[in-house]
């Protein structure tokens, strides 16, 4: 797997990256969830997230 690449979002504003930004940090949100991405060759052009089921 390759190194984090800047985050290109042009149609959302600054504040809206900035919350985002803090979402990945969240540690609990991030462990609770199951994350896939959609590929365009190497090149991640999406991204899906969901909570995890309850046990």
């Amino acid at each position: 797997m390759g190194s984090v690449q800047p985050v290109e979002a042009p149609d959302y504003s600054p504040e809206g990256i900035s919350s985002f930004r803090e979402i990945l940090d969240d540690s609990e949100y991030i462990n609770e969830r199951d994350f896939y991405g959609a590929f365009d060759g190497e090149k991640m052009v999406g991204v899906l997230g969901r909570e995890k089921p309850h046990t």
